[in-house]
């Protein structure tokens, strides 16, 4: 690479970052004049900074020619120019469109839109019939500087993440020989008190004793400051998350139909960086949740005697030293314990009787259930039943606990613990069948030994009693596949037991011996083993030993897998899904082809029809087990064959999918009135989210 093009490159880098900021102000103005509560003079404010910001990142963008964005701010800069001028905040219809040119330029900044573009040049067109854009793309004069007060020198420095984090690694190796400094210094004292009588060496060797007792304790805070500074420095204010939520949830709402208020406290608490990425998507999940099934239209809030807005919330808050606690709570129908149990019987989690005898806390429980959902339809927002799920593992894979309380009527409450950092933790050493493993002190519910004559057989499962309850005892060794050593106790009258604590479960793990409790460094697994089961990392001990970290979730889940495995049972299902007939009802070649191709290579057996009366003539006389069908075809469309199906005994309960380019609120609820079981825009639509809604419906 040549000096030029690397400087180029280097350029691009530093505007992406530019460019974040700048479009970051913006989207926070447009949200705040758009729910126009602010007084006149608030809004003349916001409109200056949107039209500077403007201003400043069209420059930018002509220093590193990205004609686009430059093209897009020339124009925004025009239409702001114009509110100031007339002392008022932008037409309502034009907010959509002024949000998808900023959501153009987070895509021309990173390169994933080529330019020019069909869209860009539409966005442009609409921008121009805003008010007091020209109709050509000219340059505006520039803006003078506010001479209102010198700007002070920053007392901060641009510096990559990436550059940091490799910092803060090199910092957090200094941890290994702060142990083993540590064990060097009693390692000599041990020395020491052998060799009392020895004399001059005796001397010599309580000189060095002392000497290294002295370096082991300043390397030891040296370290610990450095470790601190660097942590702190990776951490960022908990605002820093959240700016994508405003416009998400005003998105969403406006989808659903819904009137949604977004409210946030505390956003200033800082957290490491690396948590705030790995809780994002857990956040997004249960912000969606919360506006798709908890919050009500507002004809139905209106009827409850509530106002028609609902509100989403957010409260953060540090608790302890180490970890900060999230709050999101909404205001809307609360969680329809009725529906969670009889949606749980129909997929078979429960029986009857087991759903009958569930108290509200248990029953609660059932919504992080993978596969299970109380919606009437699977849509790109809801209905699989995984949302809740994949955020659980998320926030436990950082070490985080999640937890939810609802009122029916009031609301739902999710609060959600997670570190501070990812870097270190307070970890137990224990030993199974003669291998070391760490586990997080903060899952340790308690460590004892255990009498033989305290285990007892509950549901054909050995427990031991705790606190008045029966608590599944089972041997970590067997949990985590681990050959039986010969020296492994047998006949002994007790042993030790170490009980976990995972979101309200207790299950007791019988181990070889405890080792001690100390901090620990975690070391990830590298990407070919980054989703090992019930191993979430590794830490390299003082004597240089690797030791793996195990994931109580994980433990947990497969102590579960275990009890509900029989023996001579089969395994997962490998073979069924090539006898699944499934068919495919589409007027466009292409998407009847691509559809029949990614179905057909995970194992289905395809058939195709050109539109519904093909479809349903199929359906009266042959056998299948899913229909995937196109909404708009000619003769009969996807809505009218959905009817046609459920009004046909033989096809009443088959599963129905459609996949359409009509993605808007209204046809989705008309797929439901019709009788289809999932909705896949086309918009959104992949290989894997295909197939996994036709997995999951047969």
């Amino acid at each position: 690479m040549s000096r030029e093009s690397e400087f180029l490159s280097r350029l691009k880098e530093t505007f992406k970052g530019e460019a974040e900021e700048h479009r970051t102000v913006m989207l926070t103005g447009l949200l705040e004049l758009e729910k126009g509560e602010s007084g006149e003079q608030r809004d003349s404010a916001v409109i200056e900074s949107i039209f500077r910001e403007a201003h400043s990142l069209k420059g930018a963008a002509r220093a590193v020619d990205i004609t686009g964005i430059e093209r897009l701010c020339q124009s925004m800069e025009a239409i702001f120019s114009a509110c100031k001028q007339q002392q008022k905040r932008p037409e309502k219809k034009l907010f959509n469109v002024l949000y998808r040119a900023l959501d153009l330029m987070a895509e021309l900044t990173n390169g994933t839109v080529p330019a020019p573009d069909k869209e860009l040049e539409d966005v442009l067109k609409l921008l121009h019939a805003g008010p007091g854009t020209p109709p050509i793309v000219e340059d505006t004069p520039t803006v003078a500087p506010s001479r209102s007060a010198p700007v002070a020198m920053s007392e901060t420095v641009r510096i990559s993440a990436a550059r940091l984090g490799s910092i803060f690694l090199r910092a957090e190796e200094l941890l290994s020989v702060k142990q083993a400094m540590a064990r060097c210094a009693a390692d000599l004292r041990e020395l020491q008190a052998l060799t009392a009588k020895a004399g001059s060496f005796k001397q010599k060797l309580e000189s060095m004793a002392t000497v290294a007792a002295l370096e082991s304790l300043h390397a030891g805070e040296r370290v610990d400051s450095l470790l601190t500074e660097i942590r702190t420095a990776l951490m960022l204010p908990f605002s820093t998350l959240l700016e994508l939520f405003p416009r998400m949830v005003r998105d969403l709402a406006a989808e659903e139909g819904k009137e949604v208020t977004w409210e946030v406290r505390g956003e200033d608490a800082h957290i490491d960086r690396r948590v705030m990425e790995e809780i994002k998507d857990p956040l997004i999940h249960i912000v969606r949740n919360s506006i798709s099934h908890g919050i009500e239209t507002p004809g139905e809030r209106e009827k409850r005697g509530k106002p028609r807005t609902g509100t989403v919330s957010l409260q953060v808050e540090r608790v302890d030293n180490d970890k900060v606690e999230l709050t999101l709570s909404d205001d809307g129908a609360g969680v329809d314990l009725v529906q969670v149990k009889t949606a749980a019987v129909a997929k078979g989690f429960l029986t009857d009787l087991d759903a009958a005898a569930l108290n509200d806390r248990d029953a609660l429980r059932l919504i992080y259930l993978s596969g299970l959902s109380t919606s009437p339809m699977i849509t790109d927002i809801s209905g699989r039943g995984l949302g809740l799920v994949i955020a659980r593992e998320k926030i436990e894979a950082v070490g985080g606990q999640l937890s939810v309380e609802s009122k029916p009527g009031t609301g739902t409450i999710f609060r959600i613990q997670i570190p501070l950092s990812l870097a270190t933790f307070r970890g137990v050493l224990v030993r199974s069948r003669g291998q070391t493993f760490v586990i997080p002190t903060a899952n340790v519910d308690q460590v004892f030994r255990v009498d033989r004559s305290m285990v007892v057989l509950v549901e054909n499962r050995q427990s031991i009693p705790i606190g008045g309850q029966a608590v599944s005892l089972v041997n970590l060794g067997d949990v985590l596949g681990l050959k039986t050593v010969p020296q492994e106790a047998g006949g002994e009258e007790s042993w030790p037991v170490i009980v976990l604590l995972v979101l309200g479960t207790r299950i007791a793990f019988g181990i070889d011996e405890v080792l001690g409790e100390q901090e620990v460094l975690v070391k990830t697994l590298g990407k070919q083993l980054a989703r090992l089961r019930n191993i979430s990392g590794a830490t390299v001990l003082a004597a240089g030993d690797v030791v793996p970290i195990l994931n109580p979730s994980d433990l947990l889940k497969s102590v579960s897998l275990a009890a509900a495995s029989a023996p001579g049972e089969d395994g997962p299902e490998s073979k069924e899904a090539t006898t699944r007939k499934i068919l495919v009802a589409e007027d466009s070649v292409t998407s009847r082809m691509l559809l029949k191709s990614i179905l057909e290579s995970a194992g289905f057996q395809v058939t195709t029809a050109v539109d519904g009366v093909e479809a349903f003539a199929s359906l009266r006389v042959d056998e299948f087990d899913l229909l995937v069908s196109d909404i708009d075809m000619p003769r009969m469309n996807g809505f009218a064959l959905c009817e046609k199906v459920r009004g046909f005994a033989k096809t009443a309960d088959l599963p129905i999918v459609l996949v359409t380019s009509l993605g808007s609120r209204e046809d989705r609820e008309k797929g439901i009135d019709a009788g289809a079981n999932a909705y896949i825009a086309k918009s959104s639509f992949d290989r894997s989210n295909l197939l996994e809604v036709v997995k999951r419906l047969i």
